[in-house]
């Protein structure tokens, strides 16, 4: 089986850290626009939240990757391939939520941004709020990783194809080199030389 190939994961990560910054940028506009509710959120907690928003698909990226190499989805096995990224998908949408959860009980410990109803609910709440997103960014993850194999694939085909067809033409070469040789020469080589 091939290797599977992932990007470098420094262009995960910039990539994780230009849609953290956006992100952050956004809901800091979107914080300033809402004058009913006068959300007042530190620009610090509000950078670090969106980082690690993005952050936990990138860590997961090469785990996705191997998941949509060894699992495709185009191949003769789809309902287990299908299978394994429903479960694999959803798996990661409760990672996410975990982190986000995580990073929220660590910047706001102290008190008035935490959930005032039970935590079961809150959780819940989080969830299915985020649940659509995240399974679409583990969707565009998944087809990136197939876009990506494709691209490769054509690549080294075309290049193969390059060495075979060079292969063919060296071959011609020898090929007419000994038909005209001094030893094998025939009338209709000397002809051709005159």
């Amino acid at each position: 089986m091939q290797k599977t190939w992932a990007p470098p994961f420094r262009w995960v990560f910039a990539a994780a850290t230009l849609l953290g910054c956006f992100s952050a940028l956004q809901a800091y506009r979107l914080s300033t626009l809402d004058i009913r509710y006068g959300m007042d959120i530190e620009v610090g907690k509000l950078l670090f939240l969106n980082l690690i928003y993005w952050y936990v698909p990138a860590i997961l990226t090469p785990l996705i990757f191997d998941l949509g190499h060894r699992f495709r989805l185009d191949g003769p096995r789809f309902v287990r391939a299908f299978t394994v990224h429903t479960i694999a998908a959803i798996g990661y949408s409760a990672v996410h939520c975990a982190a986000m959860i995580g990073t929220r009980l660590l910047l706001w410990r102290s008190g008035n941004k935490m959930p005032t109803v039970s935590w079961l609910l809150y959780i819940q709440r989080q969830y299915l709020t985020n649940l659509d997103w995240t399974l679409m960014t583990y969707t565009t993850i998944v087809a990136l990783s197939y876009a990506l194999h494709y691209s490769r694939e054509s690549q080294a085909r075309a290049v193969k194809e390059a060495q075979l067809e060079t292969r063919l033409i060296e071959a011609r070469l020898r090929t007419l080199e000994r038909s005209c040789s001094p030893i094998f020469c025939s009338t209709r080589c000397t002809r051709s030389r005159r």
